[in-house]
């Protein structure tokens, strides 16, 4: 994926995760019990970083390519973008604004009013906001996912991308392959942050996880690009 600043910014992330389990693999498995929190602080670190780099990713990625939709005067006139990307460039600005953290400074109504005022002028100047479609978007889940792309108007990514995931991963899967997997590595990361319970999380499985990250974002990356230059090429 040339010329991905957020791509670059992921795997340089993914590098520390590898240095990591590098450290890891210079203790016995399953280790001695004088090594044991060592490899909990290893593997866990791993766990978590691995999944906190990915939803930086997926916000990145989305403001960096959302972005190009805007600009003064707007490369694409608002209301030739398709309906879904109308759609949750209005309700996401204002809803953020109203009520969910994130636009502004949550806390009293009063102290909402100013920036309702900027996400009113927003919609009112018919102004894509990038910052509207990764706001809020975190706990990454293969739901989340599938809901960002809803977005921009692309119904079900997951099977979209199929193929081209394939071909990067090197060998066919179930069709739920792609979300199970996205889950089962966001929900590891979830149980070692309640309960730092990480010996039961092998070498193997760790290996994989990133080598699946890496290529779930060069393909959702290269899909979500595709997605907005056919907007823009569109009209």
């Amino acid at each position: 994926m040339p010329g991905s600043s957020t791509l670059t910014n992921f795997r340089q992330t993914l590098r520390v995760v590898r240095r990591l389990l590098v450290l890891e693999r210079q203790y016995r498995d399953p280790p001695r019990p004088a090594e044991a929190d060592a490899v909990r602080g290893l593997r866990g670190g791993a766990a978590v970083l691995m999944v906190a780099a990915f939803e930086n990713f997926m916000r990145e990625t989305f403001e960096e390519q959302v972005v190009r939709l805007g600009g003064r005067p707007p490369k694409v006139e608002f209301d030739k973008l398709p309906d879904r990307i109308r759609v949750a460039a209005v309700f996401r600005t204002l809803e953020l604004a109203m009520g969910r953290p994130g636009f502004g400074r949550a806390g009293r109504r009063v102290d909402r009013l100013g920036d309702i005022d900027i996400a009113c002028k927003l919609v009112v100047s018919k102004t894509v906001d990038p910052a509207a479609f990764t706001a809020n978007r975190r706990n990454v889940s293969a739901d989340m996912v599938k809901e960002m792309f809803k977005d921009i108007d692309i119904s079900d990514v997951f099977k979209d991308i199929k193929n081209d995931f394939e071909k990067a991963w090197g060998k066919p899967e179930a069709s739920t392959f792609i979300p199970d997997k996205l889950d089962e590595i966001a929900n590891r990361r979830h149980v070692v942050a309640h309960t730092a319970n990480t010996l039961n999380i092998s070498r193997s499985e760790l290996k994989e996880s990133v080598r699946f990250l890496v290529t779930l974002a060069q393909v959702l990356g290269k899909r979500l690009r595709a997605k907005i230059r056919a907007v823009i090429r569109s009209v």
